[in-house]
C-alpha cells in the first residue's frame, strides 16, 4: 500500500473516531429570532481518573443549554441519559418558542436497537419526542452519523440531515404530528431558502470499493476528479435538480457546514472542491493540500464564483445584510509549531471587495475557533472555542461584535471555567516564548474572578485561592525573566556598539539589573548562571576602566 494511500485510509478512520467527539465542537449555534438568545449543545465528562481512553459514546452526557446574550447568564434545557443517549446540535424555531433536536438512544419504545428520536422543547413544557424506525437516516451510537436540524421559515416543519458512512440523506418532518412528510437518500448539507419553497443541499460521491476486495485493489487511491453537485429540493415533494457540479478532490466536506442562502435568496454560499492543476516539481505533501475552497453559486444562472484558495474553508455563515461571509479556516500546522497542530480561524469575507479579515486567531489553550454563526440583528458573531482533547476543555461558545472589539463568553459551571485556568497555567508552562507566555497567567486571575462573579455559590473557593497563589508567583517570575531579557538586549546593543562610553554605559546597566535580580530573587533556577554572567561581566567592566586611563583635562 503506497504511504499516500496509506495516510488517506489513517485520516479516514481517524474521522470516523472522533466524529462525534468533535460534534460539540463543530456543531452549529443557533440564534433566536430576536438575537436575545442562543441555543447550544455541550457535554459533561465523566471522570476516571483511572481511564485516559475515553469512549465518546458512554464516556459524556450531553447536554443542550441557552445563552442569555444581556447576561451572559446559561440555562440547561435538556440532557442525554447517563451513558445512553446521543444529541445532535438544537435549532430555535422561527417563532423562538420551540427548540428541536436530533436524539439517537440505545433502544426504542419497542426495544429495538438504536431509537431515532425528533425532540421538541417548549418552556414550561415536557420535551415532545416523536420517534421513527424505518428511517432512510441510520444515526448509530458506535458510528454516529452527523445530524443537523434545520427549520422550514414557516415554522410547520423540519428538516432532518443525516450525513455519514451508514447512510446520508434528508427527511422532512411535520412538528405537529411528526410524521414524514419525505425522505430522500443522498442529498445532504441541507438548508431552507427563505421563502421555504427549496432546500439547497449537496450530494457527495461514495465510496464504490467494498472491505471485501482484494489487496490490490485497495491499493487503488480514489479517483482525485470527483463529482460533488449542488442541488436544489423541492421542499412540496422532493424532486430534484442540479444547480452546479463541481470537480476535484472532495475530501473533508464532511465537516464543511451546511449550504448557506443568502438573505434576499439570490445565490448560495457552500465549501466545495476545485481542481488545481498539478505541479511534478511539488512535494508529495503539497501534493496532497486538500483542494477546497469557497464558493458563491448564482441561483438563477448556475454560475459559480471561487472566493478562496490558499486555505482549508468549512462552516460558511451570511451575514444578515448580505454584503460578508463568516467562515472557518482550518490549518493542519501553523508555523511549524506542533502545538498549534489542528488551529484554526474565524475569517469575515466581504464580497463586494473580495478583502478577507481574521477576526478571531485560535490559539493556546484554544487553538479551534469554528462553526460562526452571525445573529439575526448583524451585532454579533457565535462561535465555538476548543482543543480536539474534550477531556482537557470542553468547547466554549464565544460571541465577538464583527468589529471585533467586544467580547462575550458562556461557561456553562464553574468546573468549565477551573478547567480552562488550569489550560492556560498549563500553556504558561509549555511555552517557550517569555513574551508568548505573559499573558496567561492575568487571562487565568481574570477568569477566577469570573468564576466568583457568576457562579457566587461555587464549592471550589479553596481551589481557586489556591490557584490565585499560584498566579503571583508566576508574576514574580516573568519580572524576574523581563530583568533577564533586558540584560540580553544590553549585552546586544554592547556588542553593536563601536563607541567605547557606550559600551560601558551598557555593561554598568546589565551588572546593576543583575545584581537587583540576585537580591529579588534568591532561589531563582537560573540563580548559578546568573552569578557567573554577573562576574564575567563585572570582569569586562574592570578592564574597560583600566583601559580608559586618566581623564585628559
Amino acid at each position: 500500500m503506497t504511504n499516500k494511500v496509506a495516510r488517506r485510509l489513517a485520516l479516514t478512520v481517524l474521522i470516523s473516531l472522533l466524529t462525534y467527539a468533535l460534534a460539540c465542537l463543530w456543531s452549529p449555534i443557533s440564534w433566536s429570532p430576536d438575537s436575545s438568545k442562543v441555543v447550544f449543545l455541550s457535554f459533561r465528562q465523566l471522570e476516571d481518573e483511572d481511564d485516559d481512553d475515553i469512549r465518546y459514546d458512554h464516556d459524556i452526557v450531553v447536554e443542550v443549554w441557552s445563552g442569555d446574550i444581556e447576561t451572559e447568564k446559561c440555562t440547561k434545557l435538556y440532557e442525554t441519559d447517563e451513558d445512553k443517549d446521543l444529541l445532535f446540535p438544537p435549532a430555535w424555531s422561527p417563532d423562538g418558542t420551540r427548540v428541536a433536536l436530533f436524539e439517537v438512544n440505545d433502544e426504542d419504545s419497542e426495544g429495538e436497537e438504536e431509537g431515532h428520536l425528533l425532540v421538541l422543547l417548549e418552556e414550561g413544557q415536557p420535551p415532545k419526542k416523536y420517534p421513527f424506525r424505518g428511517m432512510a437516516l441510520k444515526a448509530k451510537r458506535n458510528d454516529p452519523s452527523i445530524c443537523t436540524v434545520a427549520w422550514r421559515p414557516d415554522g410547520k416543519a423540519v428538516v432532518l440531515n443525516a450525513l455519514g458512512e451508514d447512510a446520508t440523506g434528508v427527511a422532512v418532518v411535520d412538528v405537529v404530528d411528526g410524521k414524514i412528510i419525505w425522505q430522500k437518500k443522498g442529498p445532504s448539507k441541507c438548508s431552507w431558502s427563505p421563502d421555504g419553497k427549496w432546500l439547497a443541499g449537496v450530494i457527495l460521491p461514495t465510496e464504490d470499493q467494498d472491505e471485501e476486495e482484494n489487496e490490490e485493489e485497495n491499493e487503488k487511491e480514489r479517483d482525485p476528479d470527483q463529482e460533488v453537485k449542488l442541488i436544489l429540493l423541492s421542499a412540496a415533494d422532493g424532486a430534484q435538480k442540479v444547480l452546479h457540479t463541481f470537480s476535484g478532490d472532495p475530501a473533508h466536506l464532511f465537516e464543511g457546514g451546511a449550504v448557506a442562502w443568502s438573505p434576499d435568496g439570490k445565490k448560495l454560499c457552500l465549501v466545495a472542491p476545485y481542481s488545481r492543476p498539478k505541479d511534478d516539481d511539488a512535494k508529495e505533501e503539497e501534493e496532497e493540500l486538500i483542494n477546497i475552497a469557497l464558493w458563491i453559486v448564482d441561483i438563477a444562472t448556475g454560475q459559480a464564483t471561487q472566493k478562496t484558495s490558499d486555505a482549508q474553508p468549512m462552516a460558511p455563515s451570511w451575514s444578515p445584510d448580505g454584503k460578508r461571509v463568516a467562515y472557518c479556516v482550518l490549518h493542519r500546522d501553523r508555523d511549524g509549531d506542533d502545538t498549534e497542530r489542528g488551529s484554526s480561524d474565524i475569517v469575515l469575507l466581504d464580497l463586494a471587495a473580495g478583502d478577507r479579515k481574521v477576526l478571531v486567531r485560535g490559539r493556546q489553550p484554544e487553538p479551534l475557533a469554528t462553526s460562526p454563526s452571525w445573529s439575526p440583528d448583524g451585532r454579533w458573531i457565535a462561535y465555538r472555542s476548543g482543543e480536539l482533547h474534550a477531556k482537557r476543555i470542553p468547547s466554549i461558545v464565544r460571541l465577538i461584535s464583527p468589529d471585533g472589539a467586544r467580547h462575550k463568553a458562556f461557561y456553562t459551571s464553574d468546573d468549565v471555567m477551573l478547567k480552562m485556568v488550569e489550560r492556560l497555567i498549563e500553556s504558561y508552562h509549555d511555552s517557550e516564548r517569555p513574551l508568548q507566555r505573559e499573558p496567561y497567567p492575568e487571562e487565568a486571575a481574570k477568569l477566577l474572578r469570573e468564576i466568583r462573579k457568576r457562579f457566587p455559590d461555587t464549592k471550589r473557593g479553596e481551589d481557586i485561592e489556591e490557584i490565585e497563589k499560584k498566579l503571583e508567583k508566576f508574576k514574580e517570575l516573568d519580572k524576574s525573566e523581563a530583568i533577564l531579557r533586558m540584560v540580553e538586549r544590553l549585552g546586544e546593543s554592547y556588542h553593536e556598539s563601536e563607541q567605547p562610553q557606550e559600551k560601558k554605559l551598557y555593561l554598568e546597566k546589565a551588572v546593576k539589573l543583575l545584581r537587583e535580580f540576585r537580591k529579588r530573587f534568591p532561589d531563582a533556577k537560573r540563580g548559578e548562571e546568573v552569578e557567573e554572567l554577573q562576574k564575567e561581566l563585572e570582569k569586562t567592566l574592570k578592564e574597560l576602566h583600566e583601559n580608559e586611563g586618566p581623564e585628559e583635562p
